[in-house]
């Protein structure tokens, strides 16, 4: 029979370049981009990443956020200033970003109740480029993968590959597809299993398939994973098992025996009937323990705490082919005084390097090169932390001088609450500024309330130039009601006040005059001191790039100089 000629593939086109970022260089835009945020129809993540103030470009590396999350999230820049003011006095509290930071917003609504849902990731140079843009990725890929967003719709040609894990690196795993590529694929552990680290789903050898997407390097192998009830045949009543804890309260643990198989604890060995007794002092999210199943109630695990002593099965891997997805935790059985045993020798060879031939060392070699470098940089970290704690214990020391005038203004401050006022008429100080400053610190220590005092910390402020000249020009407004908006402005409150009716002043009474804006880039804002009357008196302030406030002037309604 005559020997069959391979037929040569067709060459692959190039695919097309990755959506680019979208910049944010407007307040209008700003404002836009945190009702698309709030909208509870929106299909995708979001990633913000903010310029920081002064600086030229963003720490996070936008491309590469681009790039890799095609499909997947969308990314979006703006810069500190009248952009993040606008964005953050639209969205609730503690989910803005500003300053350089960089956030993912999921498509669920529960971060508007539950800021960590959306964790702010911040950065404070281009020293935590790589770590701010991985934490990122991370975050928007786990966030796509939970509304089944793991396999990115694209133009670009992607096909079905398979191949052989090399090995995990960078917190990704190696693949070398077979026919070979000239570098290996990638797999990321957020589109796979979210939770769960490289190390607990691919191991050396490792055979895996799934959609290739040549763009990215990504090798998608979501569909390699094992459905529970083919995992856990093993877990038969009276089984020792391994179990990772998801939540624990006072008198309660939750723990998952398989990835979102997961039931309470009976942990009554550990109370003991011991009414002071608290979970959390021994127990802790993340930890892996020792469980018996007990039984099953409706494909749920019946579950209690075993003892430390016995031999649990081995946990089940998550995809085909992998390793336990749990291995024990160290448990110390040393007595006091006495050397323990040795430790466990690790098993090298499930991290060795692939033999000096194989056409992927390189791209392993490089990213060891990687890590090595991000353990420098990690150096370079902890000494600017420890710069900006030297700052920080500066500003304590600023702080303990200002201590003796802040009880004074709290002595002061109780004596007026009797007579249900917090400013009085009569100056403590002969200093204008500083009567005013007293007055801002005690009527914010009396309208929050001690958890607000954390949440809501005063803004850094100062006074411009004819402030005081302005207001003494404007009569018929008390000096109480100016100084409770003065505090409004600087905690935040203003800005989600309607009868505060915040916004930023233009040049003149049309809504098309432009903005009033300094040389420096601060811009001028305006908030209602009184409403229902054509003089009602309008407090100006400018907000400033660093995010404080400059108090400009107090005007009448229709008076728009700043």
């Amino acid at each position: 029979m005559p020997k069959q000629r391979r037929r040569k593939p067709a060459p692959v086109p190039e695919p097309p370049p990755a959506r680019a970022a979208t910049v944010v260089t407007t307040a209008e835009d700003a404002a836009a981009l945190a009702d698309h945020l709030l909208h509870p129809g929106r299909s995708t993540p979001v990633v913000v990443v903010t310029v920081a103030a002064g600086a030229t470009a963003p720490y996070a590396d936008v491309e590469r956020l681009s790039a890799e999350l095609a499909g997947l999230a969308e990314v979006f820049v703006l810069a500190t200033g009248a952009q993040t003011w606008a964005l953050a006095a639209r969205l609730p509290a503690r989910t803005e970003v500003y300053g350089g930071a960089a956030r993912a917003y999921p498509t669920t609504t529960d971060w508007q109740q539950d800021p960590g849902r959306a964790p702010l990731r911040f950065a404070f140079g281009l020293s935590d480029r790589e770590r701010v843009t991985e934490t990122v990725l991370s975050d928007a890929m786990a966030m796509g993968f939970a509304q089944g967003l793991q396999q990115a719709p694209t133009t670009s040609p992607s096909w079905e590959a398979s191949g052989v894990v090399l090995g995990n690196a960078g917190g990704r795993a190696l693949v070398q597809l077979e026919p070979r590529t000239p570098m290996p694929a990638l797999i990321w552990p957020e589109l796979t299993a979210p939770g769960l680290a490289a190390e607990q789903l691919f191991v050396t050898g490792m055979r895996v398939r799934g959609t290739y997407h040549p763009e990215q390097r990504r090798l998608d192998v979501v569909g390699l994973a094992r459905p529970p009830v083919e995992a856990l045949v093993p877990y038969v009543p009276g089984s020792v098992v391994l179990a990772r804890v998801r939540h624990v309260e006072r008198e309660l643990c939750v723990a998952e025996i398989y990835p979102d198989v997961q039931a309470p604890v009976d942990v009554a060995s550990l109370l003991d009937g011991d009414d002071a007794a608290d979970l959390r002092t021994v127990l802790s999210g993340g930890e892996v323990i020792l469980v018996t199943v007990t039984g099953w109630q409706d494909d749920e695990p019946v579950l209690a705490l075993a003892g430390e002593t016995a031999t649990p099965l081995e946990a089940p891997s998550v995809l085909a082919g992998g390793p336990p997805w749990l291995v024990p935790a160290a448990v110390s059985t040393v007595a006091d005084g006495e050397p323990g045993p040795p430790a466990e020798p690790v098993d090298n060879a499930r991290f060795a390097i692939p033999d000096s031939q194989h056409p992927a060392v390189a791209a392993l070699q490089a990213e060891r090169d990687q890590l090595l470098l991000e353990v420098r940089r990690s150096g370079q970290r902890l000494e600017a932390t420890r710069r900006a704690l030297d700052s920080s214990r500066t500003e304590v020391r600023r702080y303990r001088e200002r201590s003796t005038t802040a009880e004074r203004a709290l002595r002061a401050a109780e004596q007026r609450l009797a007579g249900r006022t917090l400013v009085s008429d009569q100056p403590l100080f002969s200093d204008r500024e500083e009567q005013l400053r007293f007055d801002v610190e005690v009527t914010w220590a009396y309208r929050t309330t001690p958890t607000e005092k954390v949440e809501l910390p005063l803004r850094s402020w100062r006074v411009g130039d004819h402030f005081f000249a302005s207001w003494e020009a404007v009569e018929g407004i008390s000096r109480e009601k100016v100084v409770d908006v003065v505090v409004e402005v600087l905690i935040g409150r203003a800005e989600h006040s309607a009868g505060r009716d915040v916004h930023q002043l233009r040049t003149g009474a049309g809504g098309d005059d432009p903005y009033v804006s300094r040389t420096d880039g601060a811009t001028c804002w305006r908030v209602a001191l009184q409403q229902g009357t054509p003089a009602a008196r309008r407090l100006h302030y400018w907000r400033l790039n660093d995010g404080s406030v400059e108090l400009s002037s107090i005007r009448l309604h229709a008076d728009t100089s700043p």
